[in-house]
């Protein structure tokens, strides 16, 4: 922060985040205090970025804004259940686009907004837990292809301690975008005394409708020239299934002002989650689980575009009900930026990414979509009995996997099987009918720390081998049992030596 400026009247806001403290004229100290964001004009940046839009405008036939405001672990049940007055707003005043098969393709918030917003796997990227000290700065994301085409751009998060590309990583080193949240939430977080209703309220305000504000001016400042921002509120929806309750009335204002307001009149707004809860008593249950990986998706297009495309429209209403996943986003992104104004009328189901543009193919797979067997609920499931030789060996394989992992890391504990809770045969192709291979859902209790996993072990009935269909899910918080290890990998098996 820069030095202070007093001030008895009114002032001119020169800065972007501001810091108030209000003193008696006895006191040294300040009997109270607050945070302000403001959107201040950059006048350079924005010459750049008008001179970049001019070369590059001819590349696509619209030049629609998109707005994304991302909430964390929401299920599409969930938000059925909790926000029921801004879901009905999506679709009953805005015509959104609901994408009922919408699934993840990894297990938490970063692995999923990865190829949400680069259309690649992390690894793919490439990066790995041994970059977690480099900054993301080199990478592609989308938000760097909307600004290079000229537009402005915002990047918000709140709950700066556990950010998407910040938590037991490096972030950024430069501001990722022309309007950038984290110094002000971070200046906030610090501030303990501003926080009151568990950390979800500074004064009378939610830390959720202070970002939601932010992106609020922000379509206000750019709504004469065409924007990109990118949201995502954390903290409400993290840790407990019953708090999204709170979220609804913020978020179903928020969507009737920007309505109101005319500021959707050329907007994409797209509204989503990354994932549902992922710990805890309901996770354990099968919905629980089914909810983890069908986060809620909602696009909301202007109702002059969807006129205008009529084939367009067309297929949106189509491919609510097909299968979705992250690269699909990010392929509609692209497609959103350098519009032509055609859809294809063939589309490979193969192809990983396809846009919402055009008609997803009704035969597509979870493997065809880049969803892995462990996030495919497109499954028929059928229960072995625990004591079943085919069911132990699949666990004592899972077991192996994991003190494999942790070889490397000498302060974690080696873990054994405490219980076995289920494994279920998955079956989802040809494969699998002519008994080539299956695949086994396992979910165990292990020893030390009591942590509940779940994995999909595929097994090669033909060679006898086994091998991971996907990542490992901690499906209980571990608490402080990891605090020694900074790899998020393997925090979530790593039981520290005591």
């Amino acid at each position: 922060m820069s030095e202070a400026v007093n001030f008895t009247s009114d002032i001119e806001v020169k800065d972007e985040f501001l810091s108030i403290s209000c003193f008696t004229k006895e006191s040294t100290e300040p009997f109270y205090k607050n945070f302000h964001a403001f959107l201040i004009s950059k006048t350079d940046a924005i010459k750049k970025l008008k001179k970049n839009f001019e070369a590059e405008k001819a590349r696509s036939k619209e030049h629609l804004n998109v707005v994304m405001i991302g909430i964390d672990s929401l299920s599409r049940l969930n938000h059925m259940r909790s926000m029921p007055k801004a879901r009905d707003y999506l679709l009953n005043n805005l015509s959104a686009i609901e994408l009922k098969g919408y699934t993840k393709v990894a297990d938490n918030t970063f692995v999923n907004v990865v190829p949400l917003t680069t259309g690649r796997f992390l690894e793919e990227l490439p990066w790995n837990e041994t970059l977690s000290r480099e900054p993301f700065d080199k990478y592609n994301f989308i938000w760097k292809n909307f600004n290079n085409n000229g537009y402005p751009t915002l990047y918000a998060e709140d709950a700066p301690n556990i950010a998407t590309f910040n938590y037991l990583k490096f972030g950024f080193l430069k501001p990722p975008s022309l309007h950038y949240y984290r110094p002000f939430a971070k200046a906030m977080e610090d501030e303990s005394s501003v926080w009151n209703s568990g950390h979800h309220c500074v004064h009378d305000r939610p830390e959720t409708t202070i970002l939601l504000d932010y992106v609020h001016n922000f379509m206000r400042k750019y709504r004469n020239q065409p924007h990109f921002s990118y949201s995502f509120n954390s903290r409400l929806t993290h840790d407990a299934m019953k708090d999204a309750l709170r979220a609804d009335d913020p978020y179903v204002a928020w969507l009737k002002s920007v309505h109101y307001e005319g500021l959707l009149n050329n907007t994409v707004l797209i509204f989503f989650s990354d994932h549902g809860l992922r710990f805890g008593a309901f996770r354990k249950t099968y919905v629980g689980k089914l909810e983890e990986r069908l986060p809620m998706m909602y696009f909301v297009f202007p109702k002059w575009f969807l006129k205008k495309y009529p084939t367009i429209s067309a297929n949106l209403q189509i491919n609510k009900n097909r299968l979705t996943s992250p690269f699909d986003i990010y392929a509609t992104l692209k497609n959103i930026l350098y519009f032509n104004g055609t859809s294809n009328a063939k589309v490979d189901p193969k192809q990983r990414g396809i846009s919402l543009f055009n008609i997803i193919p009704e035969s597509r797979t979870c493997e065809n979509s880049g969803i892995l067997p462990h996030w495919c609920v497109c499954m028929a499931q059928t229960s072995l009995p625990t004591d079943n030789p085919l069911a132990v060996k699949s666990v004592n394989f899972l077991i192996q996997v994991i003190n494999n992992y942790l070889k490397k890391y000498p302060l974690c504990e080696p873990l054994s099987l405490k219980t076995i809770k289920s494994v279920q045969i998955m079956e989802n192709n040809d494969k699998l009918l002519r008994f080539a291979e299956s695949k086994n859902d396992v979910s165990v209790l292990l020893t030390p720390g009591a942590g509940e996993f779940e994995a999909t072990v595929k097994y090669e009935e033909t060679s006898g081998e086994f091998s991971m269909a996907g990542d490992i899910s901690r499906i209980n918080l571990y608490g402080h049992d990891a605090d020694c290890v900074s790899d998020s990998k393997i925090r979530k098996i790593c039981y520290c030596v005591k």
